[in-house]
């Protein structure tokens, strides 16, 4: 017979001993046992689910701490560490004064399941969820090797929430975020070059005008202003080819930017992969 089935056994045999003797009390402590009984076979044939809804049968109708006990170690057994945890909490308010080998047992699940919902928290990206596990297990208190698991596991934790580090690749494309602000600072300054171009030669033409001297004799002080005014053409050619050359080169180096250079820019982050510490249910009882 296991130590784990050998524990229900003294715990009833004695709650039995010490029960009332009324005959309704009696059939409720003998279900009870029964209960029990079904629960440790169905335990030892790794039925843990079926295990443990046998023992929380038998705490229904019995009060003992290690049926309880029991219940949270089958629980745990079949992997259902959120119904395990709950009731493991419950039994350390309520039985403070249970033998020590039980109180470990119930310590263990408490400390394996929040160490595994840690493993998978992290698998999944929760980081805080990851970090609060982590926490509720270190204030539990560990034994063995679950202080290393827990180190792993912050380990891990750390790794996740540090800043990624650039790719090259990824280095190579900042590299090209000149090209709008020089794309649109040459645009700017190629129409701003067209338009003051415009603006003087638009003066001056109404200054010919004003003048009259293009369709009949001036006076000798006006026809030297409007052959000055002539003599300004070459200015405007200049001021016309310098901002159009530059609005060109503008916009064609936007264009290129926005339109033409099309290639994926690929960023190669470093990955952590799973982590296999405390993925089986090592513990036996």
């Amino acid at each position: 017979m296991s130590a784990f089935s050998s524990s229900i056994r003294i715990a009833l045999v004695f709650a039995l001993m010490v029960s009332s003797l009324p005959a309704q009390a009696q059939e409720k402590d003998d279900r009870a046992y029964e209960l029990a009984t079904e629960g440790a076979k169905l335990f030892g044939a790794g039925d843990f689910r079926e295990a443990a809804s046998r023992f929380e049968e038998a705490y229904a109708l019995l009060k003992d701490s290690v049926l309880l006990k029991n219940q949270i170690v089958s629980l745990y057994k079949a992997q259902d560490c959120g119904t395990a945890l709950d009731l493991a909490y419950q039994y350390d308010i309520s039985y403070r004064d249970a033998p020590p080998t039980d109180r470990e047992d119930v310590r263990k699940v408490r400390v394996d399941c929040n160490l595994l919902a840690a493993n998978t928290a992290l698998e999944y990206g929760k980081l805080d969820i990851a970090d609060e596990s982590l926490q509720r297990a270190k204030a539990i208190g560990f034994q063995g090797d679950e202080e290393k698991r827990y180190v792993d596991l912050s380990a891990q934790l750390k790794a996740k929430r540090a800043p990624k580090s650039v790719d090259p690749i990824e280095a190579e494309s900042d590299s090209n975020a000149w090209r709008p602000l020089v794309g649109w600072s040459l645009s700017g300054v190629g129409l701003a070059v067209v338009g003051i171009t415009a603006g003087f030669q638009y003066s001056d033409y109404q200054k010919g005008v004003d003048l009259g001297c293009a369709t009949k004799p001036c006076l000798a002080g006006p026809r030297a202003e409007y052959d000055d005014l002539k003599d300004n053409t070459t200015a405007y050619v200049v001021g016309y080819s310098v901002g159009g050359l530059a609005l060109a080169g503008g916009v064609g180096l936007l264009v290129y930017h926005y339109i033409l250079d099309t290639e994926d820019t690929v960023v190669v982050a470093p990955t952590l992969g799973a982590d296999a510490v405390g993925a089986s249910l090592q513990f036996k009882f």
